[in-house]
Order: C-alpha cells, then structure tokens, then sequence
C-alpha cells in the first residue's frame, strides 16, 4: 500500500470514528421523543437536568456550588449554551448557589421559582443576577401547569405570597411538582415533609419515580406517603452530610416496599421515558 493510499484510508477511519462520535453525542442528546432526567451529583444539595424531546432543556434547582456546570457538560456537548427553563423550588443556598453560576455561563429563556423570598446571600445574589440578566421570573402557584415539547409539569403545591396554601414553615415552602410524559411520571418533592406530601390527593401523589424528599430524611417519607405514591424508583440526591442523610430508616423503608434506590453520592442516576412508555434506568 502506497503512501496515498495509506491516507486515504486513514482518512476514511478518522471519518467513521467522528461519524460514531456525532452519532453517540448529538443523538443521544438531541433526542427527538423521549425525556431524559439526569439527576446530578452536586454534594448537599440537589440538581436535576431534564432533556425532552427535540433537545429542549431544563435544570430544577442547581445545587450548593458551582459544580453543576461541570456536571452539565457531561451530559451536554460543550456547544451548548442555552437552558430552555429553569425552574428554582426552594430558595435555600444548597438549590440556588448553583443556578447563579448557571445564569452567568448560560442562556436561559425562562425561569419559574417558589414564591418564597429568603433572607439568606445566596438570594440575595439569586435577585441580583436575574435583575442583571434582564430575566423577569415567574412565580409558581399551585395547579398551574407548565408544557415544554410534549411533556408536561404540573405544580402540586407551592407557596402563595399570598397565603392560599396555609402554609407557615418555611421548609414547607418548596414547590411541588410532577412530571408527566407518555403515561410515566417523576415526582419532584424538593424540601416538602411527609406532613405536607400527605395532604395531597393520591392521583397526585401517584408517580413512577419518586425524588426523595429532604436527602432521605426521616421527615420527608413514611408508610403511609410512600404507598400513595408507590414509585418503582426513588432517587436520593445527597452528598457527605452532618445528618446522616439517607436516614436508615428512610432507606429501609423504601427497600421493603420493593422500591429501587439510587443515590446520586454512589452513582450518577438516569430515568428516560421513550415515546412508547418505556422506562429505562442507567447511570451516566
């Protein structure tokens, strides 16, 4: 074999290894009818990147730091730089912290947060970069429901300025929310305690996945609100804490009722629901 045609075909090799690779990257990314939860390990705090069809992206919450990012790009190819939504549940430092950083790295079109305000740093610069970004937030309330390319998020409790939801403490304050798409749903509790979760309606509650409330606080779940909702999966976002999150008991709990753990401090869990139904569980 000539010289030219040694690079011939080395250029033939070089084109199918960047076919794979365009192939493994853009498809599996922009995926064109399927959603895919990737739920990020961000330490003590929670972040949960969301791509549904057509490649549209959401971030629910974005942890205590500014690791999101990092954790961002290995799921998105590095050419991306918008956020479709951004949705802020609690605004606590170990969900907001992150989402300053996002706002400053990326393109968001929208954001929705928890009506609650918050006394804390991490809000205060959580108002201060929205004002500098011209984005006008919109506030969430109970019952309304958000579409995003086929899927679809509906607010099951969040917290009124003006006091509609009775609620006073301030870790009750957390948005909420299910998402639903294909029949299949995820259920995002943020911060909410078993106390609040039990108030809801069971076909409310009632969801295939379950984010575990509170790290895996024994405050967050019981017997009674784990059998309303009767997840077949229940992802733990935690990281090395003082508190001994996952409480034992939490896990016990979940494990009895033949539910399957993932915890994003052992792995970096993946739920993607396909245009059939089908539910599938990885780690990315």
């Amino acid at each position: 074999m000539g010289k030219n045609d040694r690079l011939v075909w080395g250029l033939l090799v070089l084109g199918l290894v960047i076919d794979v690779w365009l192939y493994s990257t853009i498809g599996g990314w922009y995926n064109t009818n399927r959603v895919s939860a990737y739920f990020l390990p961000v330490g003590e705090g929670e972040a949960t990147l969301l791509i549904l069809p057509g490649g549209k992206r959401v971030l629910i919450d974005g942890g205590p730091s500014p690791s999101v990012i990092g954790e961002m790009s290995n799921v998105m190819p590095p050419w991306v730089r918008r956020i479709d939504a951004v949705i802020m549940t609690h605004p606590t430092s170990d969900r907001i912290t992150g989402l300053i950083d996002v706002l400053h790295s990326y393109h968001v079109g929208v954001v929705f947060q928890s009506g609650e305000s918050n006394s804390n740093a991490a809000y205060a610069l959580w108002s201060e970069t929205l004002k500098k970004n011209n984005i006008h937030p919109f506030t969430l309330h109970t019952h309304d429901v958000i579409h995003v390319a086929g899927a679809e998020f509906s607010v099951l409790r969040a917290f009124d300025e003006g006091g509609s939801t009775g609620i006073r403490k301030n870790m009750e304050r957390s948005v909420v929310m299910k998402l639903l798409f294909r029949g299949r749903s995820i259920l995002f509790t943020s911060n909410a305690s078993k106390a609040t979760l039990a108030t809801l309606a069971p076909q409310e509650l009632a969801a295939d996945v379950l984010k575990v409330p509170r790290y895996g606080s024994a405050a967050g779940l019981d017997d009674l609100v784990l059998h309303l909702i009767h997840p077949a999966i229940g992802v733990i976002e935690v990281g090395s804490n003082k508190y001994g999150y996952p409480a034992p008991s939490v896990l016990a709990l979940l494990r009895a009722a033949g539910v399957r753990v993932m915890r994003t401090d052992h792995e970096r869990p993946t739920i993607t629901i396909d245009h059939a139904g089908m539910l599938t569980v990885s780690s990315f």
